[in-house]
């Protein structure tokens, strides 16, 4: 299985230091929580992958996936073990589908940096107007619907 760019394992911990608003609930307990329900999702994605669904869907669920564990490794004091199937997991899907895990990672930070304030904020906003102008511009795009189908058309055109 290919690993993970440590790089991109870094962007994912520097993403989450830079969200201050979130710390306070990005707990071990809750992210875990995430992981779990992202891990469903992904399931699904690739039953309807299987009958004719969305790649892109299931790419996009193997980076939540690894973003979530990348997460909750960087929140814990030691690797907890008992999540590695998760990432392993995701991974494996990535084998079969010939899915980089990798792009599905950079793909997830990419939504991130669009859909949340911590890329404005870090490039000169106050905290509040990154907030809000993120909010506005996720909406005005079009949300989660719209950047899926252009990320997927410009996939399509690689």
């Amino acid at each position: 299985m290919k690993e993970l760019d440590p790089n991109l394992t870094q962007a994912v911990i520097a993403q989450n230091k830079n969200r201050t608003s979130w710390q306070e609930h990005d707990t071990a307990q809750n992210v875990a929580s995430f992981l779990i329900d992202e891990s469903q999702e992904l399931d699904q994605a690739v039953e309807e992958a299987m009958i004719g669904g969305s790649a892109f869907c299931v790419a996009s669920e193997v980076g939540d996936v690894i973003y979530l564990y990348t997460k909750l490794v960087s929140l814990c004091e030691k690797e907890p073990t008992v999540y590695r199937a998760y990432y392993e997991y995701a991974l494996y899907i990535c084998e079969l589908c010939g899915i980089d895990p990798n792009d599905a990672l950079k793909l997830k930070l990419l939504r991130n940096s669009y859909k949340y304030p911590d890329y404005l904020h870090n490039n000169g906003l106050s905290w509040q107007e990154a907030t809000q102008t993120s909010k506005d511009v996720w909406k005005q795009l079009g949300g989660d619907s719209v950047f899926s189908q252009m990320y997927e058309q410009l996939s399509e055109q690689l």
